[in-house]
């Protein structure tokens, strides 16, 4: 089965740095195949019979033991998971520009009296919708000026995050379709 492996705070900032090409042979050397990655910000692709479980737990053993990072936080999705997701991004405004459109994945579902205290309106122009496990974003202003960013949702959420952009979305589902 085809598999997209986000990893949070991966070679961001100069932070917490991985080769992501010498990663990709240590994932094919534990049996993984067409091991590959785009970008260098953690985003893997791979091909594997592999549960989810035991690919969460190879890549995590694998991340402590080659780099001693004992804590990334991993966002595993098939091609017809991350398909639906990719579907499910709202129209904010009728000429949205999909550019300045995101996607941020949380680890669970947020605890409901946490998600009722949120007030999506609140960062006009800039506005988010939660479903479930995702958070669909749009900064028509830019991301970077935004205050409605991964940390802002792990904070309000108490969960795990991490955040695409909407053209690395749409390469990563590109490149396990074919």
């Amino acid at each position: 089965m085809k598999y997209v492996c986000l990893m949070r705070g991966i070679n961001v900032s100069g932070q917490r740095k991985v080769n992501m090409k010498t990663l990709c042979t240590q994932l094919a050397e534990l049996g993984m195949d067409n091991v590959s990655y785009y970008l260098q910000s953690g985003n893997l692709l791979f091909d594997t019979s592999l549960t989810s479980s035991e690919i969460k737990a190879t890549i995590t053993q694998l991340l402590g033991d080659a780099y001693d990072y004992q804590d990334v936080d991993l966002f595993l999705f098939t091609f017809d998971t991350l398909q639906a997701i990719y579907d499910e991004m709202p129209t904010f405004v009728s000429d949205q520009d999909v550019s300045k459109s995101h996607f941020t994945f949380l680890n669970d579902i947020p605890d409901t009296k946490l998600t009722e205290q949120m007030d999506d309106q609140a960062f006009l122009p800039d506005q988010y919708r939660l479903c479930g496990t995702m958070v669909y974003v749009y900064c028509p202003n830019g991301y970077g000026r935004t205050k409605i960013h991964t940390n802002f949702f792990e904070r309000k959420l108490k969960v795990r995050a991490t955040t695409r952009n909407h053209k690395t979305v749409a390469t990563l589902l590109d490149k396990l379709s074919s």
